[in-house]
């Protein structure tokens, strides 16, 4: 047909194929409808419902494609049983609950998975149900059931939804649809653009990698082995495996059970204690050689500084960044071409960029150079402490998809952190929660150094932990800076900030802790790297190389330690992730 040429009305009826017989209606048809579908001469929606509950207590349907009952779908297995069972759920009130309970208790449903060897070989497929199904738990379910071992479980009924790395059910767990939770997904969860009556049920490296690499499962890890290691009961080493194996498989653990991990965390901890004496050999070569570094440079920086006092001098200038803009002059930037275009509503009042939380952002004039190594700064005050996904500092290829940005309260509330496009790049940083910028502004910055590390610092000092992902760069052209959204060409919802930004800057290289501090003014005795070398003599210049070179190498080998368990990993906590990879633990039997 034509939409734009309409026919006659099609009068309200039911499916065509099954019921041409129009209502005798002038409403909506929807009573006339649900009546249709529950009419005694109906049994198919008995039949459908029946059959998925079925399918979710066994793994499998009587008919096993729940969702076509079609030509197309397969026959039942029992079809006398599912007609028998449809007819007893409508006399019983079309209840749930009932029919659950009838199906729980029957023999069928209490049968072992071990098959006997005839079964095998007449029902190979277990389609006639000689033995349970053995079959891997939903991706929700093994999300919940690591919670609930590692005794982090939030079982707290109703309210908004959370973010993945939330203690409460997973249930609870935020739904985007261009940004599904990864370990959900990899777990075969179903994307929620469709409806899935049968999951897929995949065996994928992947699903591996991630239970054994995942951080919030190795947090969740760590929970279990401190929920066991706490316990004032459990004196020995064999009384907190006992427990793990209690906690995760709900049954006492066998003697070459206990045996071999006893063996394992025995052996583990002293492989750890060895390397980690390596470890502590190599940090103190590198202590001093960096003791070395200092007796060369801080002389020279001392010299520096007192002919700067003597001459009346000023404090040196900190870093110079790539571009700036001082809200006190406007919104050119003061540096080169990079000027700022207001959007939204946004406005330059007071010496700040006023931004609203809604739809008020500034966009930069493309990028003229590429980016690589680089650090994000800004001067900020928050309106409110309780929004969530702002974007103070970003920048952005032009289409918004692709982006490394200073970001408030998307992952965790209150906390700062750098965002990127699908978390890429993002990890927390653990800072502290911020509780003073609502009621003065303050000096954030990210650095994203050329190795992938990304550091955060809140004024001027370092905030939480620096950590190591990838680095993003950005082609010369293809790129602009935003401030106050997080990404994306307009002023979206979610990633809008709702504060005032006093001044901005972009660097082209990755800052060092000195130059960040000196530019968030809290370092007067700043001097240059420029300056440093410049004032040394050749040969401090050669030793100086050397020792670079020296620890560099100290450092690869400290990265090879660390990658075989030096870094302090808990033999507890590396049996409860292998508790969490068992079968045993994701698979029903």
């Amino acid at each position: 047909g034509n939409h734009k040429q309409p026919a006659q009305t099609v009068p309200r009826r039911f499916l065509e194929a099954i019921n041409a017989k129009p209502f005798a209606t002038k409403n909506s048809g929807r009573l006339e409808l649900a009546e249709a579908m529950l009419h005694p001469d109906n049994p198919l929606t008995a039949r459908v419902i029946v059959n998925r509950v079925w399918h979710h207590v066994f793994g499998r349907g009587l008919v096993a494609t729940p969702d076509n009952f079609g030509k197309l779908g397969e026959t039942p297995t029992h079809p006398e049983l599912l007609d028998y069972l449809a007819k007893r759920f409508v006399a019983e009130g079309w209840s749930i609950k009932k029919l659950i309970r009838e199906i729980a208790l029957t023999r069928t449903f209490q049968l072992a998975a071990t098959p006997t060897a005839k079964a095998r070989e007449m029902d190979p497929d277990n389609r006639l149900l000689t033995c349970a199904h053995v079959r891997r738990l939903e991706a929700e379910a093994i999300r919940d059931a690591m919670l609930q071992v590692s005794g982090s479980l939030d079982r707290s009924p109703l309210g908004g939804s959370e973010n993945s790395d939330s203690n409460r059910r997973s249930l609870y767990v935020r739904i985007i649809r261009n940004r599904l939770d990864p370990f959900l997904t990899i777990m075969d969860a179903p994307v929620p653009t469709s409806t899935k009556g049968r999951r897929d049920v995949t065996n994928v490296p992947a699903q591996s990698l991630t239970m054994m690499n995942d951080p919030f499962i190795i947090s969740l890890a760590e929970r279990l082995a401190r929920r066991v290691r706490d316990d004032e009961s459990l004196k020995t080493v064999e009384a907190q495996i006992a427990q793990m194996f209690q906690l995760a498989l709900n049954r006492q653990a066998a003697v070459d059970e206990l045996a071999g991990a006893k063996a394992f965390i025995g052996d583990a901890a002293e492989r750890q204690k060895s390397v980690q004496s390596q470890l502590t050999a190599l940090q103190s070569q590198i202590a001093d050689a960096n003791a070395k570094v200092a007796t060369i440079r801080e002389p020279v920086r001392e010299q520096l500084l007192a002919k700067r006092k003597k001459d009346g001098q000023a404090a040196a200038a900190g870093p110079k960044p790539l571009a700036s803009w001082d809200f006190g002059i406007g919104t050119e930037d003061q540096l080169g071409q990079l000027h700022l275009s207001l959007i939204g509503g946004a406005r330059v009042e007071g010496g700040a960029l006023v931004l609203d939380g809604r739809s008020a952002f500034a966009r930069s004039a493309p990028l003229a150079e590429p980016l690589r190594a680089k650090t994000l700064e800004a001067w900020v005050q928050l309106s409110n402490l309780d929004q969530r996904g702002g974007g103070v500092v970003s920048v952005q290829t032009r289409d918004g998809h692709t982006f490394d940005a200073i970001v408030f309260g998307e992952r965790t509330p209150r906390r700062w952190l750098s965002g990127s496009n699908t978390f890429n790049r993002t990890r927390d940083f653990k800072g502290q929660g911020e509780n003073e910028a609502k009621d003065k502004p303050v000096h954030v910055a990210v650095v994203y150094q050329v190795d992938g590390t990304i550091i955060g610092y809140r004024n001027g000092e370092p905030y939480g932990h620096a950590y190591k992902t990838g680095m993003q760069s950005f082609a010369a052209g293809d790129a602009e800076v935003l401030l106050g959204l997080r990404h994306g060409t307009g002023g979206e919802s979610g990633r809008t900030l709702a504060g005032r930004i006093l001044k901005a800057r972009l660097y082209d290289r990755a800052l060092n802790p000195g130059e960040v501090k000196a530019s968030s003014g809290g370092n007067p005795n700043y001097v240059s790297e420029r300056d440093l070398l410049a004032a040394m003599t050749e040969k401090q210049h050669m030793t100086l190389a050397k020792l670079t070179v020296d620890l560099e190498k100290l450092n690869v080998e400290i990265v090879a330690l660390k990658k075989i368990g030096a870094s302090g990993i808990d033999p507890l906590r590396e049996l409860a992730q292998a508790m969490f990879n068992l079968k045993e633990f994701i698979y029903l039997q």
